[in-house]
């Protein structure tokens, strides 16, 4: 065996070495890329079920938001609807009780006897709107108490009694604001 013979046979076995490293080494390349594509597979199909997992409850919590909002609006809505036919209400009572004077009268006579036992030992103030000053001669008559006329008060009807350490608001507006919160619920049970 000659020496070029010798060389060609080195040269084919490096050659077949090569090819054979080469192809080692883009198996193990191949081998790698394809873990670390798995590897990103897997990263990213986890993100993936978090942010739908974030997203559904985002989404949950935008709708029960949106629902309590359209709640409350809703129930913002009844109570002004609520107070509006209160005040309807009130102004048809209003005017209902003083068409007939007498029975006006009487009721005002009724709220002025039941606040003198409470201002017992002093002079008793009242104090009415203009308009019912005119009740004020006849209520005292009926008393039997002292009475003393008071400046008008700017109240709806009714009367305001006092002395110099009592204050009785029986206005017709106080009245109708302590009973309100138990009308707006009664009305509620009706209408809603």
């Amino acid at each position: 065996m000659g020496l070029q013979e010798i060389l060609s046979h080195i040269q084919k076995e490096t050659e077949t070495e090569n090819t054979e490293a080469i192809k080692q080494a883009n198996a193990a390349a191949e081998k790698m890329l394809l873990e670390r594509l798995e590897e990103i597979n897997r990263v990213y199909e986890k993100k993936k079920t978090g942010l739908e997992v974030e997203l559904k409850r985002l989404s949950a919590k935008l709708l029960a938001k949106s629902e309590l909002d359209a709640y409350r609006e809703r129930q913002r809505l009844e109570l002004e609807m609520l107070d509006s036919l209160l005040k309807e209400a009130y102004q048809e009572l209003l005017q209902n009780l003083k068409k007939d004077s007498a029975k006006y009268r009487r009721f005002l006579l009724r709220i002025v006897q039941q606040s003198v036992p409470l201002i017992e030992g002093s002079e008793m103030g009242v104090s009415f709107n203009k308009e019912d000053e005119v009740y004020f001669d006849q209520i005292k008559s009926d008393v039997k108490a002292g009475l003393k006329l008071l400046p008008s008060s700017k109240i709806d009807g009714g009367v305001i009694c006092s002395s110099k350490d009592i204050y009785i608001d029986s206005s017709l507006e106080n009245i109708y604001n302590k009973m309100r919160p138990e009308l707006i619920k009664l009305a509620a049970g009706m209408f809603l």
